[in-house]
């Protein structure tokens, strides 16, 4: 079976949907980053990092799939068990934002 390529604004859309699915949230996303993640042995995994901003609080989210939900800070991720890599992108972006090159309309 072929692979399905979509779009960049293809992948936006069903990021955005897929959080309105799962959380009830409808807001602007930007691509931050994309790169090739080695998953295990010639399986490698295209990642594309969105990002946007959210204001609202967990109260007025609605759990639509998955056990639970929650807002983190950076500090607050440091003590979570991250995988598949992501903690060195949270890392990354703090940095980038804590140094503000990252474009205002980004986050």
């Amino acid at each position: 079976m072929a692979k399905q390529k979509f779009t960049l604004a293809e992948k936006e859309q069903q990021r955005l949907r897929k959080l309105d699915e799962e959380v009830g949230l409808n807001f602007s996303l930007s691509l931050w980053k994309r790169y090739n993640y080695e998953y295990a042995p010639n399986i490698i995994v295209d990642q594309h990092i969105f990002v946007g901003k959210v204001d609202s609080e967990n109260s007025t989210m609605i759990l639509g799939e998955g056990q639970a939900m929650n807002f983190f800070n950076y500090q607050d991720t440091k003590e979570l068990k991250i995988g598949f890599g992501f903690e060195n992108i949270l890392s990354e972006y703090d940095d980038l934002r804590n140094n503000e090159e990252l474009q205002p309309h980004s986050w």
